[in-house]
């Protein structure tokens, strides 16, 4: 058909081939002119066969003839190499013709642009030269077109041959050189032959922003040649501008830099001259910087020294002995000095200076001045003092001591061994000096087990006592214990310390007491007490020689009797002695002893009776249980001890207590006597202070376990065990909390030694509830940020929602850093969509643990109501109860304005709900909001992603259909057009032929508006003003004669980027139905609850029956789809449409938009405002 439609024409000759293969065989055999080809030539494509051409080095015209008339494939067409692109339509005589004409177009500029490469081929020595030349060239005739240009011009200006060579340079690069001064200069370049010399100008960029270029050019010479040629070089200088802009601005910050140092800094050029004088330099000297920026001559000196003279700052590069002459404590770190000095400060009084001053290089390492930043250390330098004075304390206390107290370093050489030590061991100061290793203090075959235990400690645990026999200087030894612990400066291990008991006595002790129990186990006859014994049936067993010597009767006689005998001597008649109630209750002992105590299964009790002799005499019995090797119950034992002696030394030793009575009361300190059944039998007034408690009522003294917390009294009862089984010397010294008088919780460190000879003890307590406080603190913070570290790799590597939250909270309190956690999923409408615990925290948000779900609880509500970090304490309050006293924080979870919760952690009880704390939640609850955001993205990302190419998949499909039917009904309408020029005039056989034109164009009309809509839904909603898409929409329209009315405002709507297509629709329906339509009106009526989009004309109206049925699929006398597919795409948006006009008075079509899918320009409100 398209053959014989060109050939008609006279001019053009037609070949035709059915596939690429075919076509590229005649190309081969064949001379053309041009080529015409579909888009798509199954089974390949229309672009395929433009790129076979192309590829064979044929620049013949190439026209592509298609239906599809998207901008993307008349594009790609372009990009392949096609010369014109032209679209198949409704009307094939005119298409045909305007393909003639297209095709005559492209053979005459092929011709033209061949013309234009002979002149070229003149040119190629010119050519052959800028090629060489690395500054952008241009060659231009004087008519100002691009005759050629260099790469170099091309890469610097982003722009291809074929868009610039054989146009004018004004239009190249999208217009980017019509310059006016540049008019001017290339004007007069070739009518007065007057050259251009670095012509500076600046233009802007299509790409954005503003560039500079430099201009060189000069006529060619070419005499009696035409045209005249002009050369021009062309210098992008936007880059040499925008480094001076950097190098001024690095200036610019760089001098901030300064100003905001913490440090007090100032800088000097090279000739001495102050070039940077900051706010903290001003502090310290009270001079301001205007007043000193530009001073030379030493001035800076005169605010430290009163006097012009070479500061720190002025001798960067002096050798250090010059340098050492005005500061002896001189150090290099690289090219830095470092020093300090002593000044007087301008208010009066004396200051310690540190400095550190470097030089200034420029880019060639050239000297250009110096700067020093200096620092006020006076408050150091008495820290320093005090912690000498500190240290000599410690000195004087250990030279005190009964042990040998020592420290070494991290070579194991002693640096301090207190006064004991020469005397224990026999060295001598001078042996200290010298340098002696640490291990020279045990005998040789212990030195590796001591080498172990050293590197223990360095691996910084304690030890806790190791024995060794240790070497004096003269040779001798002795059993030692040794204790040791790292020293810790800065977090790291520098050496050790530890304390040398000498345990020759101890040892001694041990092997006579071993030897006295074989002697006891033997001959239990000649114990020193009176010891009797009875079996089951209370039969005397024993009856040793001291009770012979107590009671005066033998053993003979004693032995084999019962009945409670053996009590006689001691009462004159028979009863239930102490041996008698070792299984008694005590109310049933209590009828026979009134002091009487239990040690274990044992029975110690007290009496006052009358000797056989006639003497009187205080009596010490326990008794205890006798079992044989399987456990069972034989009899008992009881040892009486005369204790009427003891009575007299604790009379003695009770006058003595008075004496130290006032010491202990004027210590200083808390101190306190407790008795071996834990009784505080006596308090200081320091004790009493703290411990609201003392011990005047003597009814109703109080046990020392009374001050102690529940939680301490089970830890504190196994280390006094441990230490009771261990019998390690020297005092105890452990911390515990303590409640005070006014109920609160303390910490003390308590210091607890055994008073020589009783079973009482000496307790001092030290209040450190402060440095407690500060050191848990910082473990508190340390916990905190390391729980910081896993989340985020929790964060980054858990894709799932749920198990992200719920490790969040399992790792805040697996690390110790919270005790419990909570994060509460919400969505829009606040209804809890998710939750995740650890801890405590059911305690502190009861609901959770009952399933949660629904609203949020009235308090969590204040939470996301807040910006701020809310903070709040759960349960009872008050000091006496701090196990039931929570601290919570609370946080919304928002990113970039969107709320996904809350977050809350109970903090442990002891941390101080301070700004540092509350700081790190914040960032803590701004990392978690952030990574519900990413998931988010994530999420919505895969769902898109698959949305699109689900569409994109029909889309092609429904192109490909699309494309075959207008193929087809295209051939129809053309061989209908060639049959009408060949029938005879006959009516009847018109009207079939005007049927199957109708029936042709209905088809293509259906198809065309398939294409139109196929992008429904496929792209994102955006914002659009209204205003503009009725005036797009009326252009596509073809409004004719018709007025448009446009009223909106600056109104935009949210809505599918198809919105412009609906207003298409509308107004092409007034065209066609209205009849007699002359104008269409468009307003907007916005108000809170929403905004009404109302498009009415003056036509004739619809018929009230079909106001609701023309939304209708299928319903019309055109597509049946215009008004369905409007109210689809409005619908996406949430925005709906109805006719409201009246009949035989014109059509009037309501848009309804919801409120938040409609907006007043950002720039309209602030006017407003």
């Amino acid at each position: 058909m398209a053959t014989a439609f060109l050939e008609r024409a006279g001019d053009i000759s037609v070949d035709t081939a059915r596939s690429v293969q075919e076509a590229m065989c005649k190309l081969e055999s064949s001379t053309f002119d041009a080529i015409v080809s579909d888009y798509e030539i199954p089974p390949q494509s229309g672009l395929a066969f433009l790129q076979a051409v192309r590829r064979r080095g044929l620049d013949i015209p190439f026209l592509i003839f298609t239906d599809r008339g998207d901008e993307e494939a008349m594009t790609r067409a372009i990009a392949c190499g096609a010369d014109d692109y032209l679209q198949k339509g409704r009307y094939p005589k005119a298409e045909f013709i305007e393909l003639m004409h297209r095709i005559r177009s492209a053979v005459e500029k092929k011709s033209t642009l061949r013309i234009l490469h002979d002149t070229r081929e003149a040119m190629e020595d010119v050519q052959s030269i800028m090629h060489a030349v690395a500054l952008p060239l241009v060659v231009i005739d004087e008519h100002l077109t691009v005759m050629s240009a260099n790469p170099s011009f091309y890469t610097t200006f982003h722009l291809t041959p074929d868009g610039v060579e054989g146009g004018s340079l004004y239009g190249a690069g999208g217009g980017q050189w019509d310059i006016p001064h540049l008019r001017t200069a290339l004007a007069a370049l070739f009518a007065e032959k007057a050259a251009i010399e670095n012509l500076d100008i600046e233009y802007g960029s299509p790409a954005g922003g503003r560039r500079g270029l430099l201009l060189n050019g000069r006529e060619l010479a070419r005499p009696g040649k035409s045209p005249r040629l002009a050369l021009l070089s062309v210098e992008d200088i936007t880059g040499l501008r925008e480094s001076e802009r950097h190098i001024r601005e690095s200036e610019r910050r760089m001098n901030d830099i300064i100003n905001f140092l913490p440090d007090a800094t100032f800088a000097i050029d090279a000739t001495g001259t102050v070039i940077a004088w900051n706010e903290a330099m001003e502090a310290l000297t009270g001079v301001s910087a205007p007043a000193m920026l530009g001073q030379g001559n030493y001035g800076y000196a005169l605010p430290f020294y009163q006097a012009r003279r070479p500061l720190l700052i002025d001798m960067v590069t002096e050798p250090d002995e010059v340098i050492r002459q005005q500061y002896p404590s001189l150090a290099r770190e690289g090219h830095a000095v470092m020093a300090e000095t002593v000044m007087t400060r301008p208010g009066g009084g004396r200051a310690v200076l540190w400095g550190k001053a470097t030089p200034l290089y420029n880019d060639r390492g050239e000297e250009t001045g110096a700067i020093e930043s200096i620092r006020d250390i006076t408050v150091w330098r008495e820290a320093e003092d005090a912690l000498r004075g500190s240290e000599q304390r410690f000195r004087e206390l250990a030279d005190l001591l009964p042990v040998t107290v020592f420290e070494a370093d991290a070579r194991c050489m002693f640096t301090f061994v207190n006064q004991n030590a020469y005397e224990t061991f026999g060295y001598t100061p001078e042996d200290l000096e010298r340098g002696m290793p640490v291990i020279e203090a045990v005998v040789p075959e212990e030195r590796e087990r001591a080498h172990h235990n050293i590197s223990a400690c360095f691996a910084g645990r304690t030890n806790r006592g190791n024995e060794y026999t240790a070497l004096r200087r003269d040779g001798t030894t002795f059993p030692a214990t040794i204790y040791s612990a790292p020293i810790m400066q800065g977090g790291s291990i520098v050496g050790f310390r530890g304390v040398v008991v000498d345990i020759t006595e101890q040892q001694e002790a041990q092997e006579a007491l071993r030897r006295s129990e074989r002697r006891m186990a033997d001959i239990i006859n000649f114990l020193p007490d009176a010891t009797l014994a009875i079996d089951r049936e209370g039969v005397v067993l024993a009856w040793n020689r001291a009770m012979e010597e107590l009671t005066g009767i033998p053993a003979a006689e004693m032995v084999g009797t019962g009945a409670y005998s053996y009590a006689h001597p001691f009462y004159k008649r028979r009863r239930p002695i102490l041996i008698d109630l070792v299984f008694q209750p005590d109310a049933v002992i209590g009828r026979y002893y009134t002091d009487v105590r239990r040690e274990g299964q044992a029975l110690v009790a007290e009496t006052h009776t009358r000797l056989p002799d006639g003497t009187e005499a205080y009596l010490r019995g326990k008794a205890t249980p006798i079992y044989d090797e399987q456990g069972a119950f034989v009899g008992s034992i009881e040892s009486i001890r005369n204790i009427t002696d003891l009575r007299e030394t604790e009379r003695v030793l009770m006058e003595s207590e008075e004496r130290y009575r006032a010491i202990f009361e004027n210590s200083g300190t808390a101190m306190a006597i407790v008795e071996d059944d834990g009784t505080i039998s006596l308090a200081n007034s320091h004790a009493a202070n703290l411990l609201g408690y003392g011990c005047d009522d003597e009814e109703n003294l109080r046990k020392w376990h009374d001050f102690v917390p529940g939680h301490e009294k089970e830890r504190l009862k196994v280390y006094f065990g441990e230490r009771e089984q261990s019998r390690a010397p020297g005092p105890w010294q452990f911390e515990s909390e303590v409640i005070d008088g006014g109920g609160c919780v303390r910490h003390g460190l308590f210091t607890a030694d055994r008073i020589p000879g009783t079973q009482r003890f000496i307790v001092s307590v030290m209040d450190i509830t402060e440095q407690k406080r500060a050191r848990e603190k910082i473990g508190h913070l340390n916990r905190v940020l390391g729980a910081i570290r896993d989340i985020n790799r929790t964060i980054t590597q858990e894709p799932n929602r749920a198990r992200m939250v719920q490790g969040i909270c399992d790792i805040l309190v697996d690390t110790r850093g919270y005790v419990g956690a909570c994060i509460v999923l919400v969505d829009g409408d606040r209804t809890i969509t998710g939750t995740a615990t650890a801890g405590v925290i059911a305690e502190v948000l009861p609901f959770l643990e009952a399933g949660g779900g629904g609203m949020l609880p009235e308090d969590l509500g204040r939470v996301l109501d807040s910006r701020e970090v809310l903070l709040r304490t759960v349960g009872v309050s008050g000091c006496a109860a701090p196990a039931e006293e929570w601290k919570v924080m609370g946080s919304r979870l928002e990113h970039q304005g969107r709320l996904y919760g809350l977050f809350k952690v109970v903090v442990p009880r002891e941390i101080p709900l301070d700004d540092e704390e509350t700081a790190v939640f914040a960032e803590l609850a701004g990392d978690i909001a952030y990574a519900l955001y990413t998931a988010d993205l994530e999420e919505e990302h895969h769902y898109h992603d698959a949305l699109k190419m689900a569409n994109k998949k029909l889309t092609l499909l429904s192109s490909i259909t699309r494309h075959d039917i207008l193929n087809q009904t295209t051939g129809m309408a053309g061989f209908l057009a060639l049959l009408e020029e060949r029938m005879p005039d006959d009516p009847a056989t018109n009207d079939y032929l005007h049927y199957l034109h109708r029936s042709v164009d209905t088809i293509r009309r259906q198809i065309s508006f398939s294409r139109d809509y196929e992008n429904l839904g496929m792209v994102a909603p955006e914002w659009f003003a209204v205003e503009s898409l009725v005036q797009m929409a009326a252009a596509t329209a073809t409004m004719g004669a018709v007025r448009l009315a446009v009223a909106t405002g600056p109104v935009e709507v949210f809505a599918d980027p198809m919105l412009e297509m609906v207003f298409v629709n509308l107004f092409d329906n007034a065209l066609r139905h209205g009849e007699s339509v002359t104008c269409i009106k468009v307003c907007c009526d916005a108000q809170d609850a929403g905004c009404r989009i109302v498009i009415e004309d003056d036509g004739r109206g619809v018929p009230a029956e079909m106001k609701d049925a023309i939304f209708e699929k299928g319903v019309g006398t055109n597509t049946g789809y215009g008004l369905f597919l409007a109210r689809e795409v409005l619908g996406i948006t949430g925005m709906a449409i109805r006719e409201t006009g009246t009949p035989g008075r014109g059509a009037r079509f309501e848009i309804t938009v919801p409120a938040g899918r409609w907006r007043m320009p950002p720039a309209v409100c602030e006017d407003a405002a």
